[in-house]
């Protein structure tokens, strides 16, 4: 008999009843009963109930898949054969076309391509005109460049003098400064071109004060833990010395270092707690060459980058140079190394500007961080920096009034944005569609603002023309690039007002010479596809054009040979074929197929864990294959389903067609199956591909005036097995499905389930507290009988065993 502790075990997800109240339990040594079988059968009743809510369970679960099993092959019968993203969509009408290899021939068919395939027959005389897009050039001026007329050399030029005569000022204070704050360490830098200003009282010597709140400025940039470092050290001015609260300074390099006396303190003490900068100059000067010299530029020609060590320039021969002349020669010499002789040379204006040249034809960029230093604040680039921003492109007034390219804007006031500036917007109007931008947009926002709006045109810059490009979107007449006049649009675009071309063509269909116009290049003839690549004019056999006369005889034009490919369709409706009868075969017996019983008339049900103790792996297969059986008989939906799906095949309206080309269908013990002649639908293709093609791809969507095999298939997945909507088919809102996830978690058999669990908990807490009042019962006896023992024990010593 099984143990107490097993017959407690309700489900896999609840642990043994008597698990913690087996050490409370007394299992009859006093009284000899045997306490726990007893215990057993008063709870049999409760086991059994719990153990057939268990094979309930199980039975639902069976169905649940049984129904998943046929609803997912459903889902995947249409993602094969009716997903648009599918190779083998037997519903699409591109793939049957597709099978046409279309051949134009004639001494012009490099001129033409076509598909599909046509029952006419059609001839191409001639193209005199192909379709084109509206399209236009507007070229603009980058700031600061030139264009020789003569040779197309491009010069761009700084904005400011290059001096050499002119003095730099440079920080005493450049270096970086380390903090430590408990077992935290924080490091600020400044550069050379910080700390530069003057204290109050003019000395050119930095001021606690102004050191001070450069610091706390720099500690505001970093943090400590996830908190800003000028929080947590604690920066003031006391008594003329700067001081760090906690805090102190812990390490040092630079100029910074030595100009506050730092180095010898740190290696004496470690730690500086304090600085005293009375009297400490702040700023020295030097030559331009000399501040130039431990500096770089970097420059880029037509993509190929190059740096530039600026000391070989500024101090070739272990001397600064004094003049702008010398300057320029010697970058010269290095740009000559660097890219070859006459690739980009510089030059220096006359009114003392740095100035940069390549020829027509190329690009080039020159940046560095000083370029301030040598009149090119901002960088220079041969062409127009579409990332750069309206304001920085063109000028900008107090009123709000652009300069741009040579026109003058007025904006609208918008107020100021988060950072206190005052906002303009500017207009642009496109075909019809206004945009509006601000000084801060960058060209290439623009740009992309149009490409992306209902203007209907794409907008590109070329570097190497300094242009743009607009293209309309459609091609033919109707297309159109339009600017409006006083504009954003017409500052970059200039005014335009452009439209496209229709192509223009002759053909003969059927010995009938026509001139057509279409505003593609790509037409439709009587379904054949055809493209236009070129113009040309055939001539008849006397050498005469064959344009624009309506007679042909023994033209040069050029003709098509078409060729059906049907391999690929054939393999697909024999695999359609072969699914399709897999679908109908299951759904026929799961419904149909009668409950198995056993040799005793017994019914198969599931089997518990103490069942399926005693029996092998296989005998348990073999049992369960038998339990299956009959799980979904009589289900009305399945009937329904089988039905629904043989009458799309058998009364579809092009059943009698499918059947004329090799498409038949079987009947045998009660079920309807499909079956594929090869050779009759391979005969079909090459001779009447568009009849085939109708019978699997028509449907009333579509404007047909019945549904194809296919529209008819793909009505009843959606009924019994759609993934998507608010309501799902059938045997998906039933039984859920991993092709739906939200089915998945609510579904009417996951539903039975839960419940099922439910009254399996519930009946488990009742045989559970049974198992504790007979535990309880028997525990009292056991004490009672073990006091009885025990006095008579103590009787039978007083009375000395008589």
């Amino acid at each position: 008999m099984a143990s107490i502790t097993s017959l407690m075990s309700s489900s896999s997800s609840s642990s043994s009843i008597y698990g913690n109240r087996t050490n409370n339990m007394i299992t009859g040594l006093a009284s000899g009963m045997d306490t726990e079988a007893m215990i057993e059968g008063m709870v049999q009743g409760y086991k059994q109930k719990i153990l057939q809510l268990q094979k309930n369970k199980t039975t639902v679960q069976w169905q649940q898949e049984s129904y998943q099993s046929i609803s997912d092959k459903l889902v995947e019968f249409s993602r094969k054969y009716i997903s648009y993203s599918s190779t083998s969509n037997l519903m699409s009408s591109a793939f049957f076309n597709n099978s046409v290899v279309t051949t134009a021939k004639g001494d012009y068919a490099n001129m033409i391509t076509a598909t599909g395939k046509s029952s006419s027959e059609i001839v191409i005389n001639s193209v005199t005109k192909l379709a084109k897009a509206a399209q236009a050039y507007s070229p603009i001026t980058a700031p600061g460049t030139s264009v020789d007329q003569g040779t197309g050399a491009i010069t761009v030029s700084a904005n400011e003098k290059l001096n050499f005569s002119d003095k730099v000022n440079i920080s005493k204070l450049e270096g970086s400064l380390t903090l430590t704050y408990g077992a935290q360490k924080v490091t600020i830098s400044f550069d050379e071109q910080e700390l530069l200003g003057e204290n109050s009282d003019g000395s050119g010597n930095i001021s606690a004060d102004k050191l001070k709140d450069a610091i706390v400025k720099k500690l505001g940039e970093t943090t400590i833990g996830s908190v800003a470092a000028n929080e947590r050290i604690d920066v003031k001015v006391e008594n003329g010395q700067i001081t760090f609260g906690e805090a102190y300074i812990s390490g040092a390099t630079g100029k910074l270092a030595e100009t506050l006396n730092l180095k010898d303190q740190l290696e004496a003490d470690g730690k500086v707690t304090s600085l005293d900068v009375a009297g400490t100059a702040a700023t020295s000067q030097v030559s331009k060459a000399e501040y130039l010299s431990d500096k770089t530029i970097s420059v880029t020609v037509n993509g190929t980058t190059k740096t530039i060590a600026l000391k070989d320039v500024v101090k070739p021969n272990g001397s600064f140079i004094t003049s702008a002349d010398e300057f320029k020669t010697k970058l010269n010499e290095q740009l000559g190394k660097a890219f070859g002789d006459g690739t980009v040379t510089a030059d220096v204006t006359q009114d003392g500007k740095l100035s940069f040249t390549v020829q027509k034809g190329s690009t080039l960029s020159v940046q560095s961080s000083v370029d301030e230093f040598m009149g090119f604040d901002g960088g220079m680039t041969s062409y127009l920096d579409t990332s750069k921003s309206l304001k920085a492109l063109g000028t900008l007034e107090a009123d709000g009034t652009l300069k741009l390219a040579g026109a003058t804007l007025t904006g609208t006031d918008k107020g100021v944005d988060e950072n206190g500036e005052k906002i303009y917007e500017y207009t642009m109007t496109i075909n019809g569609e206004t945009m509006t931008f601000d000084q801060n947009a960058t060209i290439d926002k623009i740009m992309n603002a149009i490409n992306a709006s209902d203007a209907g045109i794409q907008v590109s810059y070329s570097k190497l023309t300094n242009q743009f490009n607009l293209v309309s979107d459609e091609t033919g007449k109707a297309s159109k690039i339009e600017t409006t006049a006083d504009d954003l649009g017409a500052a970059l675009f200039g005014v335009q007002t452009v439209t496209g071309d229709d192509a223009e063509f002759t053909a003969t269909i059927n010995g009938q010479t026509t001139t057509y116009t279409r505003s593609s290049n790509t037409v439709d003839l009587d379904g054949l596809k055809v493209t236009l690549e070129g113009k040309f004019s055939a001539k008849d056999k006397n050498g005469n054009d064959t344009s624009n006369i309506q007679e042909i005889d023994g033209t040069q034009g050029v003709t098509f040979n078409s060729k059906t490919d049907s391999s690929k369709i054939v393999e697909a409706i024999k695999q359609m074929v072969s699914d399709f009868n897999t679908i109908a075969t299951e759904v026929k017996k799961a419904y149909s197929d009668m409950p198995l019983q056993q040799s005793n008339g017994d019914k198969y049900e599931p089997l518990s864990a103490e069942d399926e103790a005693d029996m092998t792996e296989n005998e348990i297969k073999a049992y369960e294959e038998k339990a299956k059986t009959g799980i979904l008989f009589m289900d009305r939906d399945l009937s329904s389903l089988y039905s629904a799906l043989r009458d799309a095949v058998v009364n579809n309206s092009n059943a009698a067609y499918l059947r004329s080309i090799g498409i038949t269908t079987s009947y045998e013990n009660g079920l309807t199956t499909l079956s594929v002649d090869e050779t009759k639908l391979t005969e079909a293709l090459e001779s009447d591909l568009d009849g085939v093609r109708n019978a699997f791809t028509s449907s009333k969507d579509t404007g047909s005036s019945s549904d194809g095999v296919m529209a008819a298939l793909q009505d009843v997945i959606d009924r019994y097995a759609s993934t998507t909507g608010a309501t799902k088919g059938i045997l998906i809102e039933r039984a859920g499905s991993k092709y739906s996830p939200t089915a998945s978690l609510k579904n009417t058999m996951l539903s039975k389930m839960q419940d099922i669990e439910e009254q399996i908990s519930r009946w488990q807490e009742k045989m559970n507290n049974q198992v504790d009042y007979y535990t309880s019962r028997f525990t009292q006896l056991e004490v009672l009988i073990n006091q009885m023992n025990s006095q008579s024990s103590a009787l039978a010593g007083l009375t000395g065993g008589y």
